[in-house]
């Protein structure tokens, strides 16, 4: 299984590149719209069908879920913005080699607060204030380097025969990872 794995980089860049290096500009931006919206399309799709059954199933028996205190988000700060700023920051890494093998991801660090608060009984209560942190995981970052070589791809096609050495390169190259998948398949 680990020599799959090993594969995976390999085929992304190989496959990508010399997919969008055989294509006409106009074409790959056309593929590119298409894409865009059937991305979009199946997302809502499965927002709105987790949403439905969520609604009629009521997964979790949320007396128990109360009574235990567990499994509750509420010293996270993590939001939905949050995590689509790390999908932005992920699209464009800040060092292609470092997205082979890391991502960013943000999480929150707890800070001391300066002031102790006093409510109406007497009482001090203390207030958590957390302040969001990157941070990076050790998960390769797809979808910075699928930006990054559909980048590449498209620059390779219009640049044409000033790139066909480049080009011929990657789909030599993509030749011989699906070979090489192919016997390890077998």
């Amino acid at each position: 299984m680990q020599i799959v794995e090993m594969m995976i980089l390999p085929l992304i860049i190989s496959s990508v590149i010399s997919a969008l290096a055989q294509v006409r500009a106009r074409d790959a931006r056309q593929i590119g719209i298409v894409t865009v919206i059937y991305y979009m399309t199946t997302t809502f799709l499965s927002t709105f069908t987790g949403i439905i059954l969520v609604s009629s199933i009521h997964p979790g028996d949320p007396a128990l879920i109360h009574a235990l205190g567990e499994g509750t988000l509420e010293n996270t700060a993590l939001s939905t913005l949050d995590t689509f700023l790390d999908q932005i920051r992920n699209m464009f890494p800040e060092n292609i080699i470092q997205a082979t093998f890391q991502q960013v991801q943000t999480y929150y660090v707890p800070i001391k607060p300066k002031v102790q608060r006093m409510n109406a009984t007497a009482n001090f209560t203390e207030v958590i204030l957390q302040k969001p942190q990157l941070t990076y995981t050790n998960e390769m970052n797809v979808l910075g380097l699928i930006v990054f070589c559909s980048g590449f791809g498209v620059i390779l096609s219009i640049l044409g025969d000033q790139a066909r050495l480049m080009i011929n390169f990657f789909i030599v190259l993509d030749a011989i990872i699906m070979r090489w998948i192919s016997a390890l398949m077998w």
